[in-house]
């Protein structure tokens, strides 16, 4: 059973694969944009829309292929470009600071926990440094 299985896996079509891929970017950079214009739901944006809910999750479930027409609609919803051109990218990106920021943490013993070797520490913020690239 494994080995038919593998073997599917095998025979995907390379431009299914990267289908699928565009499309996850696609659906990840919508709920982004959602978070970032306070959009909460999916009510939300099918209000914004003009469309039904359930339309809404097909097309950021895959169910519904997205066209472009719809990509637009979304970005117009949105108040912003979903998907960018290298030149468009590049024009919008060349003049854009970035902000790195570092905190030092001031931990107690009880606090800290191990995970996947990996140290995450929760305690107060002791210190704050701010570092423009």
């Amino acid at each position: 059973m494994s080995d038919l299985i593998t073997n599917a896996f095998n025979e995907i079509d390379p431009r299914n694969e990267r289908f699928i891929e565009k499309n996850t970017d696609i659906v990840e950079e919508i709920y982004a944009l959602m978070e970032q214009h306070g959009v909460k739901s999916q009510k939300e944006l099918a209000k914004l829309l003009g469309k039904k809910e359930s339309e809404v999750s097909k097309l950021l479930t895959g169910i519904q292929n997205m066209t472009l027409r719809s990509i637009t609609n979304l970005e117009v919803a949105l108040g912003t470009d979903i998907i960018l051109t290298a030149s468009k990218a590049k024009v919008r990106f060349e003049h854009t600071n970035y902000m790195i920021c570092y905190k030092q943490i001031q931990t107690s013993s009880h606090s800290e926990k191990t995970s996947t070797n990996e140290h995450f520490q929760i305690g107060k913020v002791s210190s704050f440094k701010l570092k423009i690239a």
